[in-house]
């Protein structure tokens, strides 16, 4: 069985770090008085007349926006509301009682009781028969007891019985017949019954049938006349069976005949007035407008169907403000800069370790291309690009720091080979970049000038122990390449030619310490291993020649802010060391001969 991303992550969090059975404190009630701003609206869902719900990646809450005074109030969040935390939010359905959610980290539906934020599952790991979910995106209702949920991974939409969680096949690959989908983004019921389908990567608006499973393209390149789409992400349908589709690539709200396939813009930059799309994420219809999600603005637009005007319905309020909600991967440049990616607020930073001075790169406000989502490894090539994989977009993006702009080095539509799953760790070689995949698990070698990946190490390369949960990965200068792997609770050397596998016999210099959570690698300037421990909740230095372990540093080594959630470490040229926490939200310089942290404040760029 495949595994989601964040999945393993979610696991080990769960085994290392914290219970999340907390009781709800005064503290907890205040939050939902407290109006939140944006920081990752992804997905939103009509709970009324007079109501939105917004699910926000960022802030893993869900939040109530009010539809007459855009105001917001948070329902439930890992701070909010009891059940399983949310980790990968990314989709919504609403009702006046209660919203579904989909996530993709849990990799399952979620029900939230609007009135005290409580999370049940309805389906997924722990509830319900059939075939399990592997990367949900968005989801419809189908009727009163039913939904229909998009898989991206397995290209399937799955019809599941809300009371028992059951899930079946709807129309995949192998059900129904018609154009497979390639990389489906949008999916909505239309007024007939019928479900409709945006395929990003296809450009196409895909028409199935629910009781067959059959596929047909409604509109695309080539069927139907107007403005060939770009980038669709959404689409909506309204009672008069016109479809709306949202795209990125166009910036526009584009009308669709079913009957035809005809499209024509009814709002972008150069019809209607009004605040301009940026990176808009999502849509709805209610009443006789178009509401419109904007990740890039950060805001819920409406839109007049009629005249195309825009206008904003809730926004966050500009504090000014640069901060990391969920700093994972982490490297550095030669002039000493860091560069870090946040899944939580779905952006590439820069941050200076010694001002603090930080900025945005790339996100959906800055930089054209897909978008990211769920970014969680960084790297850069000995020829200075720099690659980001994105857990949800399964996929390898360069990014232009300059402009922000994003390009696809591998993923959906570029390259072949094995499929990536969850690229959560990555390191870079000469022409090519090596990532570990917790859901393969594997390393698998990506060729930088087609998109080829090539399954490295694995279950079926290479001799050796299997992986268990594959993390982190590093390469030295002469070419050797580590890998960390918390389910083994180990390092790994593994020869890339061969997909041989051989665990690193360590002497502990101190006999009280031990590996335990290894997540993150990296290469210090004098060529030694340092590892990061979520479990121990320190810093190791292993010298891969002698193999000796030490503490370098953690609770029995060094003073200042105690490592809660280390993840991702790199090395500056003046031989400092930096280690991202995704629990203090922030950025530790340590200094490799006393063990002593400091905690970067960050600051925004002017």
């Amino acid at each position: 069985m495949k595994l989601n991303p964040g999945r393993l992550l979610t696991v080990l969090i769960a085994l290392f770090l914290f219970s999340t059975l907390a009781q709800p404190s005064l503290a907890q009630k205040a939050l939902a008085e407290v109006e939140p701003d944006f920081v990752t609206p992804i997905g939103m869902g009509v709970a009324s007349d007079s109501s939105l719900m917004v699910i926000d990646r960022g802030l893993e809450a869900l939040i109530r926006v009010n539809l007459k005074t855009g105001t917001r109030a948070e329902i439930s969040s890992n701070q909010l509301g009891s059940g399983p935390d949310f980790i990968a939010p990314i989709g919504v359905l609403a009702d006046s009682h209660s919203a579904v959610v989909v996530d993709a980290g849990l990799g399952s539906i979620v029900r939230v009781n609007l009135s005290n934020g409580k999370r049940t599952e309805v389906s997924g790991k722990n509830r319900g028969s059939g075939t399990s979910f592997s990367t949900v995106r968005t989801l419809t209702r189908l009727s009163k007891d039913s939904l229909a949920v998009m898989d991206i991974d397995l290209r399937t939409i799955f019809r599941v019985d809300e009371k028992t969680g059951n899930r079946t096949i709807l129309s995949s690959p192998s059900v129904g017949q018609g154009p497979t989908f390639v990389d489906p983004f949008g999916l909505v019921t239309g007024p007939q019954g019928m479900l409709f389908v945006v395929d990003r990567r296809q450009r196409a608006l895909i028409r199935v049938d629910v009781q067959t499973g059959d596929r047909k393209t409604v509109s695309a390149p080539g069927v139907g006349h107007g403005p060939d789409f770009e980038r669709p992400t959404r689409v909506a349908a309204l009672e008069t069976g016109e479809l709306l589709v949202i795209d990125q690539g166009l910036r526009a709200l584009v009308s669709v005949d079913d009957r035809n396939g005809h499209r024509r813009i009814l709002s972008s930059e150069k019809m209607g007035s009004g605040p301009d799309f940026v990176t808009p994420v999502d849509l709805l219809i209610v009443d006789h407008s178009a509401l419109v999600l904007d990740l890039g603005r950060r805001s819920v637009l409406s839109v007049d169907l009629k005249t195309g005007d825009r206008s904003i319905l809730s926004a966050g309020r500009s504090t000014g403000q640069t901060r990391l909600y969920q700093p994972m991967g982490l490297t550095s440049t030669d002039d000493g800069r860091l560069l870090i990616v946040d899944p939580r607020q779905a952006a590439l930073l820069s941050v200076d370790p010694q001002s603090g001075e930080t900025r945005i790169l790339s996100d959906a406000s800055r930089g054209k291309g897909i978008f990211l989502i769920t970014p969680e490894s960084v790297s850069i090539t000995p020829s200075g690009e720099i690659l980001v994989g994105d857990a949800t977009n399964i996929a390898l993006f360069r990014i232009d720091p300059k402009s922000g702009d994003r390009s696809m080095a591998s993923g959906p539509g570029r390259g072949t080979g094995p499929e990536l799953q969850d690229p959560i760790g990555m390191t870079s070689l000469e022409g090519m970049a090596v990532t570990v995949d917790p859901g393969l698990r594997a390393v698998v070698s990506v060729h930088l000038s087609n998109g080829r990946r090539t399954l490295s190490s694995g279950p079926e390369q290479g001799s050796g122990e299997s992986f268990a949960a594959p993390l982190g990965v590093a390469a030295t200068r002469k070419g050797e390449v580590f890998v960390a792997d918390p389910g083994r609770s180990t390092i790994w050397k593994v020869d890339l030619t061969t997909g041989n596998r051989s665990a690193l016999t360590l002497k502990p210099k101190q006999p009280t310490i031990e590996l335990g959570g290894t997540v993150g690698i990296g290469v210090d300037n004098a060529g030694n291993l340092l590892v990061t421990d979520v479990k121990f909740k320190a810093l190791f230095r292993i010298d891969p020649v002698s193999l000796s372990l030490e503490e370098l540093s953690g609770p029995s080594v060094g003073d200042g802010p105690s490592l809660t959630r280390p993840w991702g470490v790199t090395v500056t040229p003046n031989g400092k060391i930096h280690v991202s926490d995704s629990a203090l939200g922030g950025i530790i310089t340590i200094n490799p001969n006393s063990g002593q942290r400091r905690l970067i404040n960050l600051s925004p760029a002017p």
